[in-house]
């Protein structure tokens, strides 16, 4: 297997170093091809690998333009309308500049991969070197795009033209960005190269765009990309003057159109040229290359194993069903094979909608896209709504009715303790016993409603939190500390919570048949009756909703008891129900002590049912107290306890510590590492623990500790000053 692995590796990947890789772009330059290296290896994970990354590139540049004096001029590949093209160029990835590369950051993250873009191009311009930027995964397209208009405005870059630029023809939004880049290059005044392919990372955006619900930024058909790929070529070589094409394909007919436009419009030799993958697509490049035409080859050079997902790539696109090399080695008809592509229906008639991953009818919400500009500002907005907001005093809310307490203690951002987020109004034990008369009695009428009745409330309240997501993100973020784009994950989280408790309850209400011979057995399940939530601050918003409402589309009556350090959200979750219709007394915000209140109602007899998460001891305790048969009480209580664990990850030596690493780093300090599924155990073999250790010790320090409403911030402040000094 390694054998015949190395075999296909060779194949597509030009050498393992930089001494094997001349040889091949060498014998290149023998049969006429121009070149461009690609330097492969590990995702770049931390500062110190994107140090290294940018000195490599430093390194192999220096090392062939030395080489390059000594190769001869080949005018079909070095020379262009009079103009002597460098003999040199190679591709690089802009996210490989900064390990914390994204598009939720913009300002910072353009501050960090500019200046080593400038320092690239100072060096290849220093060297007699060309440089052409390559396109990732859709997410950082228009980031990319924007850092690369930006960098080459400058005065000292205004006037390069051995710079390229990479558009994915795959891309619905593909025209759009190829039309923005020619009125920009009008502006700058001075023509870019434009590499237009088709896309290498079909599959993992059609995945992610269904396991996240968001809209498609693919095509969904091949012969739709096919399409669009020749509109681009058209526009593309009809701005010659503006943008020089570099057409990176392997079928013929989009080849065979690219040249037949070249020749009808008389397009300069400097302004196209054709480009393909090193090992693909051999004969069609010799044979542009025998029509007198500039063909480069794109050589990606490196270990294997890190290379390992450029192969893998190189593989698919070569046993697709759909792919051209494929179907033209199978003796389809010519005609067939080389007939004009046409849109699908339903790629030509898409309108954007989510792309719905629907497992037995239910559809979670969609986190939000921050790749989108306008979805970070709504954020960032509502960021700034909220602090205006903050400091209101929140009183325990029993029959539908704010309550006057004793009591109060202040809620405060975790990052900045003089920062009152809010003034907690504290139950006494007399307002929780109210509170517990006020859910029985409204416990009589609420299990009298059918599963859809209470459903339909709930499915009411996860619509109004969609329409308040950005401001309940921001309270998330405020009163805990949790940065942005967890704490818009925990919101979606509460949505489904809601959905998919109201459509259980609607399944379950029927019962279950348990029929014998001479007997009808219906199971059924019956609300239990009061039940008291005790939720955790590191979930305050999806686990405190979620424990609240399973209860309440089951009909039962529900007393909520908020961490103290997340009462304020825990008020917002009491708006939201409000709002969405709840009955006066079906749901109480009880914010308290729970040393005292909380134990209270623990013990309390009218009390079916405690929910808890939180630690061992607390929950063991509960436990313990429920169980006792209070005077008075008919019933024996029920306990679900979701308590403190390890989260233990093996790493195995045939492990990508491209994804382990930054698997563990995320699951270890994600919130600060504040939650019950945070990795506290890494058990790792032998073979790649150094690696491991070194690569996860620099990725750690390389992300960015502060405040959590800080679009950068990876690390926050721990919840308080106790939390802080158990670390």
């Amino acid at each position: 297997l390694s054998t015949a692995v190395a075999t296909l590796a060779k194949r597509y990947i030009c050498g393992e170093n930089l001494s094997e890789a001349t040889k091949s772009i060498e014998k290149l330059r023998r049969d006429r091809f121009a070149f461009t290296m690609d330097l492969l290896g590990e995702a770049v994970i931390s500062e110190v690998e994107a140090g290294e990354y940018l000195n490599r590139y430093i390194a192999m540049m220096e090392d062939l333009s030395g080489k390059a004096k000594a190769w001869g001029l080949i005018d079909q590949i070095d020379k262009a309308d009079g103009e002597e093209l460098k003999r040199v160029q190679v591709s690089v990835k802009l996210s490989a500049f900064y390990s914390q590369f994204d598009p939720l950051d913009p300002v910072k993250t353009t501050e960090k991969v500019s200046e080593p873009a400038r320092i690239l191009l100072r060096k290849a311009q220093a060297l007699g070197c060309g440089i052409h930027f390559d396109m990732e995964q859709y997410e950082f397209k228009s980031l990319t795009l924007q850092i690369l208009k930006q960098v080459l405005m400058e005065p000292e870059f205004r006037d390069r033209t051995d710079v390229g630029i990479t558009l994915q023809g795959y891309l619905r939004d593909s025209e759009q960005d190829l039309c923005d880049l020619v009125e920009w290059t009008k502006l700058r005044g001075k023509p870019v190269t434009v590499r237009l392919v088709k896309g290498a990372y079909w599959d993992r955006e059609t995945i992610r765009s269904y396991q996240q619900g968001w809209a498609l930024p693919v095509f969904s058909d091949k012969v739709s990309t096919d399409a669009n790929y020749e509109r681009l070529i058209q526009i593309l070589l009809e701005n010659h003057q503006y943008l020089y094409a570099a057409i990176g394909s392997h079928n013929a007919r989009s080849l065979a159109k690219a040249i037949a436009i070249v020749q009808t419009l008389n397009i300069p030799s400097r302004a196209f040229e054709t480009q393909c993958l090193y090992g693909m697509g051999d004969k069609f490049a010799k044979a542009i290359a025998d029509m007198g035409y500039r063909v480069r080859v794109y050589c990606p050079f490196g270990d294997l194993i890190p290379g390992m997902s450029y192969l893998i790539r190189r593989l698919l696109e070569n046993t697709a069903n759909s792919s051209f090399l494929r179907i033209s080695g199978e003796g389809v008809d010519v005609g067939k094979l080389i007939a004009a592509p046409a849109m699908t229906e339903r790629d030509a008639n898409y309108n954007g909608a989510p792309a719905l991953n629907i497992f037995d009818g239910f559809v979670n919400s969609s986190d939000r896209d921050y790749a989108i500009n306008e979805e970070r500002e709504t954020t960032q907005t509502a960021l700034q709504q909220v602090r205006r907001q903050l400091g209101k005093t929140y009183l325990p809310i029993i029959n539908g009715q704010a309550v006057q307490t004793d009591n109060y203690v202040e809620s405060v951002n975790p990052a900045n303790s003089s920062q009152v987020v809010g003034k907690i109004g504290l139950a006494s034990i007399e307002q929780a016993e109210s509170a517990v008369q006020v859910a029985k009695n409204a416990f009589s009428s609420w299990k009298k409603l059918s599963a859809k009745e209470r459903g339909d409330i709930l499915r009411k309240a996860a619509d109004i939190m969609e329409e308040k997501r950005e401001e309940l993100v921001a309270w998330i973020c405020w009163e805990v500390a949790k940065p942005i784009r967890e704490g818009d994950g925990e919101v979606s989280e509460a949505i489904d919570f809601c959905r998919y408790y109201a459509k259980e309850m609607e399944r379950l209400e029927s019962g279950v048949q348990r029929n014998l011979p001479g007997e009808d057995n219906t199971y059924i399940y019956q609300p239990r009756g009061v039940v008291v939530v005790i939720s955790p601050w590191n979930f305050p918003f999806a686990i405190a909703l979620g424990m609240s409402v399973a209860a309440i589309a089951a009909g039962n009556t529900v007393i909520l008891k908020p961490a103290e350090q997340s009462s304020v959200i825990g008020a917002k979750i009491a708006e939201v129900l409000q709002v969405a219709g709840l009955p006066t007394g079906v749901f109480t915000y009880l914010p308290a002590k729970g040393s005292t209140v909380g134990s209270h109602l623990v013990k309390h007899p009218d009390v079916h049912l405690i929910a808890f998460t939180g630690s061992q001891q607390v929950g063991c305790q509960i436990v313990t107290e429920a169980s006792i048969l209070r005077p008075k009480q008919k019933h024996m209580k029920r306990v679900i306890a979701e308590m403190g664990g390890k989260n233990g990850i093996i790493i195995d030596e045939s492990a990508d510590l491209d994804q382990a690493v930054v698997g563990v780093m995320n699951s270890a300090f994600g919130f600060a590492g504040q939650k019950c599924s945070a990795c506290s155990r890494a058990i790792v073999l032998a073979p790649v623990y150094d690696n491991f250790l070194e690569r996860l010790v620099e990725a750690t320090r390389s992300l960015k500790v502060g405040e959590a409403h800080l679009p950068d911030t990876k690390f926050s402040a721990v919840i308080d000053g106790a939390a802080q000094q158990n670390i």
